[in-house]
């Protein structure tokens, strides 16, 4: 998968997070539909709990910003995920009260995400 690329989904390497804010900025997603991308920890090198989102609209969005609900520190990894929307148009959904909605985007058979480490 090319990133950055307008002719394949995924998500830039060049984010930034503003600890004052709390607030990870996406420079570029490239998503294959509507959805939401979702900013998980790092649990022993596999995505761990979902900290943020934001709504992403099918192409390109350029300077995401999601607000996260704890701010990580320098060196932490983070996985920005591409989760679909296929609930309730805007609202994301997945694993709230067990949902399946909003599942996260695939594309060649692999999940839609980038590990970046905050600096």
């Amino acid at each position: 998968m090319k990133l950055n690329s307008p002719d394949s989904p995924g998500v830039g390497p060049d984010s930034t997070v503003d600890t004052s804010t709390g607030t990870l900025t996406v420079k570029l997603v490239t998503a294959p539909e509507d959805g939401f991308l979702v900013v998980h920890t790092m649990v022993d090198g596999r995505p761990g709990e979902a900290i943020g989102h934001a709504q992403v609209k099918k192409g390109e969005n350029s300077g995401v910003p999601v607000i996260l609900d704890t701010t990580p520190k320098s060196g932490d990894e983070l996985t920005l995920m591409l989760h679909a929307d296929t609930g309730t148009p805007g609202k994301y959904e997945f694993g709230m009260d067990g949902s399946t909605e909003d599942a996260p985007a695939m594309a060649d058979g692999k999940v839609v995400m980038e590990t970046v480490t905050v600096k």
